[in-house]
């Protein structure tokens, strides 16, 4: 039996880990370092996984870890996220989370980190990149590490770009260089990936969408006025893994804006 530990379990894509995995029958315990100003969405998203029997919430300094140790565990950090969001401390300085992972049998249990490739591209992040490595250096337990460009589908949230063009009310586009617009892959595509990268070893990944310009491709679909793109060639020594799109871009997009529709978004 092998459980998977979410933290970030509501966040835009701790969430789309959350549905697929409970999709695929397995067991899913849910972690949520933060409340939002954005609290309605978590009710939201408790609302679409809640009454599955095989989702559980729960405060990292409620964790047995006897009973952990006692499955083979999977533990997704979603580092992504608080970082667009300006939030990585969460992650970087959080002790409970340092304690619990200080404690997990190392034969277990493996920790996958979902990264921004801003991390890797953009110099003004060295402090940050700092604090990630050092933090993935004092674990014990088997890491990997996953950068990925920007994400977009349902339940993206409002510091991406797309999000505020399909809002339609924006007046003036709030980009900062967190989001790195050099490539762009939905959602689900990149939680199908990742969850293949799980099953295989211990190292760094980069995801590259297989069709080429797709953060300019996506832009021009929303018909983005300022298309701030980033420099595509990146130093990385990992494993690069190409994703095939499932869906096309309007239909991504589609999506995105039915779900922003019928929540009401606001920004």
């Amino acid at each position: 039996m092998e459980i998977t530990y979410i933290i970030g379990a509501f966040e835009f894509l701790g969430f789309h880990f959350c549905e697929k995995i409970l999709d695929d029958g397995k067991e899913v315990v849910g972690v949520q370092l933060v409340s939002t100003d954005d609290d309605y969405l978590i009710e939201e998203m408790r609302l679409h996984i809640g009454r599955n029997a095989n989702f559980s919430e729960c405060e990292l300094h409620s964790l047995e870890i006897e009973d952990i140790d006692s499955f083979k565990n999977v533990w997704i950090v979603d580092f992504y996220d608080f970082f667009m969001k300006e939030r990585e401390e969460k992650v970087l300085k959080n002790e409970s989370l340092n304690n619990v992972f200080e404690k997990l049998d190392n034969s277990k249990n493996k920790v996958v980190f979902l990264l921004p490739i801003s991390l890797l591209s953009h110099s003004m992040f060295e402090e940050e990149k700092k604090q990630l490595q050092n933090l993935l250096e004092s674990l014990e337990v088997p890491v990997q590490e996953i950068y990925l460009p920007t994400i977009y589908g349902p339940w993206q949230p409002k510091e991406f770009l797309f999000h505020q063009a399909i809002s339609d009310e924006v007046k003036q586009w709030n980009y900062t260089q967190r989001e790195w617009t050099g490539d762009a892959i939905y959602v689900e595509d990149m939680v199908e990936a990742v969850l293949k990268i799980i099953e295989e070893r211990n190292d760094r990944y980069l995801l590259i969408n297989k069709e080429k310009d797709q953060w300019m491709q996506v832009a021009a679909q929303l018909k983005l006025a300022h298309q701030p793109i980033d420099e595509k060639r990146i130093t990385f020594d990992g494993v690069k893994r190409i994703v095939e799109p499932s869906i096309s871009i309007e239909e991504g997009l589609m999506r995105q804006k039915r779900l922003m529709q019928s929540l009401r978004f606001e920004d």
